[in-house]
């Protein structure tokens, strides 16, 4: 699966269907983190870990 990030912007991300990117899942929290692309780069904030011990949970930003 491949997001295509809109220059500053900021997205959220979580289970939660108010925020932009939706992701469903075992100990997925409401409001995972928020992320912007910006020129420099992109930013992750406000993360919060998934609640699960599921060694399969995997998540990167590749810039």
């Amino acid at each position: 699966m491949m997001y295509f990030l809109p220059l500053r912007q900021p997205i959220t991300i979580g289970a939660n269907t108010e925020n932009k990117i939706v992701l469903q899942g075992l100990g997925m929290p409401e409001h995972l983190c928020e992320i912007e692309n910006l020129p420099e780069g992109v930013v992750v904030s406000t993360c919060q870990q998934p609640e699960t011990g599921h060694p399969g949970l995997s998540m990167k930003a590749a810039l």
